[in-house]
């Protein structure tokens, strides 16, 4: 199993304690003489996901990709909220990578997959919100025996359970070549996913996790004992 740190605390005060851990993580490490190479997910978590990184130190630019993104007319998308968020806190160079859902879905992906192989190897960090159901990204349950044999950088969902049903997600795989994965469990009705994953009894794709090296798992759910400690 993997070397977890469990970070937990009320919402206000986690993202220094986070930024703290990445430190301590990325000390001494040769290519943050460069840029910091980050995937992010969307949603609520994100202001902590970027208040993080400024305890962070990097001499080039900061390029973010979204985890996943939303695909169809209206959809309200990942990467303006990122980006949003990014500028409003990160002084330095900051570029973030928009998934070109203008294109037809497959040439999208070639040419989205493509730029991340050009300009997110290697991977810094893959910021992950976990949902009620155990997803990442766009990567579900119900779909995992393809996702965990899919091959390449993204995959496509056409079908997934929470709207709207078309997405695109990095790969498990993607997710997994991340030198450091943080897991965040926000809000109550994260609490049992999170209970499972701390019990070693997670599903697929969360349970993929226990095989990688650095997994930070973030919570706002009070935990007994110390807020930060390994397990």
């Amino acid at each position: 199993m993997s070397a977890r740190v469990i970070i937990a605390g009320p919402i206000g005060a986690l993202a220094e304690k986070v930024g703290h851990q990445l430190a301590r993580v990325f000390t001494g490490l040769p290519d943050l003489t460069g840029d910091l190479r980050v995937i992010m997910a969307g949603g609520r978590s994100v202001p902590v996901m970027v208040e993080a990184l400024t305890h962070m130190k990097w001499s080039g630019v900061l390029r973010v990709f979204p985890a996943d993104e939303r695909i169809g007319a209206g959809v309200e998308r990942n990467s303006p909220l990122i980006e949003a968020e990014l500028h409003r806190q990160i002084a330095g160079s900051v570029e973030v990578e928009h998934f070109p859902g203008y294109l037809p879905p497959g040439e999208a992906m070639e040419r989205f997959s493509e730029r991340f192989r050009r300009l997110g190897i290697p991977l810094h960090l893959a910021f992950l919100s976990v949902g009620e159901d155990g997803h990442v990204g766009s990567l579900f349950s119900h779909r995992i025996m393809h996702l965990d044999a899919a091959p390449g950088v993204i995959i496509h969902e056409r079908n997934s359970p929470k709207p709207p049903p078309e997405r695109v997600s990095f790969s498990l795989q993607t997710f997994m070549d991340a030198k450091c994965v943080l897991l965040f469990f926000m809000g109550v009705s994260k609490q049992p996913q999170l209970s499972q994953f701390l019990r070693g009894e997670a599903r697929l794709p969360l349970a993929s996790f226990y095989g990688h090296p650095t997994v930070l798992v973030v919570t706002d759910a009070p935990l007994e004992g110390t807020d930060i400690h390994e397990v």
